[in-house]
Order: structure tokens, then sequence, then C-alpha cells
């Protein structure tokens, strides 16, 4: 009896042994997260931006109340500058940041989901400015930029430093339209619909991407948990929902409608051009490969040349400048950025006349004109004013020149500081 009793006590024992800690993990996982709060910027279409009312619409807020709808868990979505919203995370009062860029130096405060957009970031430029080709080229401009961005960091590990920082990207675009800023770095989707947006696109142009980024949504380094809760969430949203969101923000291209009674006539059509094709690129082919390799070293000579050429545009001590033909600046090589004091874009639209004293603007302009439209070309000495108010004296030389094919004249000049001499 007495091994009866002890044998049931000992099963009971066992039975308490084991139920205890299941008991801790289901009132564990009792606890789970009722609500979590969201922080990105406002200031992104088409993923995220404020219509004429203030509320928040795009891609990522529909995104969101999606995640909310299939996880059950209540979503505080909230958007501003970009900068408050990297500051407010980092001050623990949100769970999430959205639309962030991964770098290295985030990776030290943040964990990140995978990738959900791929990004390019170009430099824009006013449509007068040339020469700009790489992220080198970039020294002497004042960059317009948007506090907190990635962005920042690429450009200062490249040694440049002259960043004018915004608030938002709306704002760097308005303050390019109101000549505040002449190059400016923003990502393409969002500058590209401001540009549009205030109807001055055609006065901007861009050639370097400076680099191409990942959307990623991040919580504070170590929260695995809600990342997890982040990235299940989103898993449960189809392809066919993304795609419908993006749709509905993106549009469709335009196409148009097809008519039954020309499609057997169209591959008909199709068919015996294709075949013609056929023959003309079996007799093209052999010619095309020969000059496919001439051309390519043609390529690469040119691309040597500008090289060279633009390595002495930049190094050379003697000032060299363009001009359009009203005495505007078109182009300036640094050496004079360094003797006047100037930023190079601030003598872009400036004419030589503008660092003299007032008294002697109008007269010296007018003549300088009406002598090199005369002679074709010009040379003498000039009294200068640099930024810091030192007068300097400036031996100078320009010419008229005609391009051969058709497009505008143009002024060309070189100049040298004599002002020890004088």
């Amino acid at each position: 009896m007495n091994v009866r009793i002890k044998s049931w006590w000992l099963f009971v024992c066992l039975l308490l042994y084991f139920f205890v800690p299941f008991s801790g993990q289901a009132e564990d996982a009792g606890k789970t997260i009722q609500t979590i709060i969201v922080v990105s910027d406002d200031n992104y279409p088409p993923y995220i931006f404020r219509d004429f009312n203030g509320d928040i619409q795009g891609i990522l807020v529909d995104e969101w109340k999606l995640w909310e709808k299939k996880t059950g868990i209540k979503v505080n979505l909230i958007a501003m500058d970009w900068g408050k919203s990297l500051e407010s995370f980092l001050q623990g009062q949100a769970d999430v940041i959205d639309t962030i860029f991964f770098t290295e130096e985030r990776a030290k405060q943040y964990d990140f989901t995978k990738p959900y957009a791929t990004i390019d970031v170009p430099v824009f430029f006013h449509k007068n400015l040339a020469g700009i080709i790489d992220i080198a080229s970039l020294q002497g401009f004042t960059i317009g930029v948007k506090k907190g961005d990635a962005c920042i960091e690429v450009l200062k590990k490249h040694g440049i430093t002259s960043l004018q920082e915004y608030d938002s990207y709306e704002a760097i675009v308005k303050a390019a339209k109101d000549r505040q800023i002449k190059v400016f770095s923003i990502d393409k989707p969002p500058a590209l619909y401001y540009l549009y947006k205030m109807n001055f696109e055609d006065e901007f142009r861009y050639s370097l991407n400076l680099y191409t980024g990942k959307f990623h949504r991040a919580v504070i380094k170590g929260r695995t948990d809600i990342l997890k809760l982040v990235e299940d969430g989103f898993s449960l949203i189809t392809k066919k929902e993304h795609n419908a969101i993006e749709k509905k923000w993106m549009g469709e291209p335009l196409t148009r409608p097809a008519y039954l009674r020309y499609v057997l006539f169209s591959f008909l059509f199709a068919g015996l051009l294709f075949l013609m094709l056929v023959f003309l690129n079996i007799a093209l082919r052999r010619k095309v490969r020969s000059k496919t390799s001439e051309l390519q070293d043609l390529v690469n000579q040119l691309k040597k040349s500008e090289k060279q050429f633009r390595n002495l545009f930049n190094s050379i001590t003697d000032l060299i400048y363009t001009q359009d033909m009203e005495g505007r600046f078109i182009s300036a090589n640094p050496a004079m950025h360094r003797l006047f004091g100037y930023d190079m874009d601030e003598f872009i639209g400036q004419r030589a006349a503008d660092f003299m004293e007032p008294e002697f603007q109008s007269g010296f302009a007018s003549r300088y004109l009406e002598v090199i439209k005369k002679q074709k070309f010009h040379e003498g000495i000039s009294c200068y004013f640099k930024k810091n108010k030192e007068k300097i004296y400036i031996e100078f030389r320009s010419s008229l020149v005609k391009p051969a094919d058709g497009d505008e004249s143009y002024i060309s000049g070189i100049g040298r500081d004599v002002t020890e001499k004088v």
C-alpha cells in the first residue's frame, strides 16, 4: 500500500515538475504586443507623403494598414521630417522606423529587415553646369541634402563637406527653384515628383548616380522580437495585394487598345519583316563586329583624353573660364575658386564686372563685350576684389568662339594673378 501511495505521489510530483515551466511559458506568451509605433519620413512620394489636408498617404500607409489587418496588432504610424524621425526613434519614442537605408554606421545602432525596394540616389545639377561626371567633380560646389539622409555619409566619405542641409526633399527642390542651390542629391522617386510638380524639370539634369540604396524597416539593436513580428506580418501580405497597392499609387503605362481585325495582318507583316531582317543581319553582322571593335577603341581613347583634360583643367594654376555673349560665366576652373575665395558655383551666372568696384562695373562690362564682338578678342589688366574684400589685379585674354556645328557663340578666356607685379 505504501509503495502504491509513494508511486502515486511520485507521479503527481513529476506532473507538477513538468507543468510549471509550461505554465510560465503560457503566461509569457499571453503578454503579446497589442500596439506598435512606427516612425517614417512624411515627404517621400509615392511611398509616404501628405495630401492637401495634411493627412499622410501613399504605398507604405496602405501596406501598414494591411499589416495591421493581417496581424490584429494596432499600428500607430507617425510621419515627420526625416531628421526628426531618426532622433525620435533613437530616443525610444517608437518601435520601428521605416524608409531607412542600410549603412555600416547605422548597423551599429539598428537591426534591419530584408530590403523591400531599390532606390537610385542621383546628383541633380543646373542645366548650365557641365563636367559633373563623378563624385570628385563635386568638389567646390555646395550640395543640397536632407538632414539625416544616408547620402551625407557617402559624400563625406569621399571628402565632400560643403553641404547645405534641409528638413525635407520638397524644401531642397524649392530651394533649387529659387536659385539658392545649383546642385543637390535626392532619392530619385521624390526628386522627379517634386521637379514635375513645381514645373521646372527642364532646368535640371542628372548624369551621376551617387549610389543605389534599398529601403528597409529597422528596430533598435537587439529587439529581434519586434523585428521578427514586423517581418512575419509583412510575409502575410500576398504578392497580388502588394501589386494592387503599387498599381494604385504608381499607375499603369498607357497602352493603345488592340483591334482583332488587324491581328492577322500584323502577324503576317511581322513574319515577312523578320525574314528580311534575318538575311540583312547575316550580311551586316561581320561589318558590325569589326566596327564595334573600332568604336570601342575610339571610346576608350576619348575617355582617356577627357580624363587628362579634366585633370589639367582642375590642376592648372592659371584662371580658365567661359562666358556667354552677355558676359556671364558659364564655367570656371578651381583656380578661380581658390584665388577669389568663392565656391565655383557662385561664379556661374555672374559677370567679371560684378567682382569690381560698383562705379566701374557698368562701363567695363559694356566695353569688354564691345571689344570682344568687334576684334574677336580682348586682353588687358583689371582690378577685382576677393570675397574677403582684398584687392587683386588679373591679367586676362578673352577670345570669341564660334562653334563649327552652329551652336551659340561664347567667350573663352584665361587669366593670371599679377598683383605682385602691379
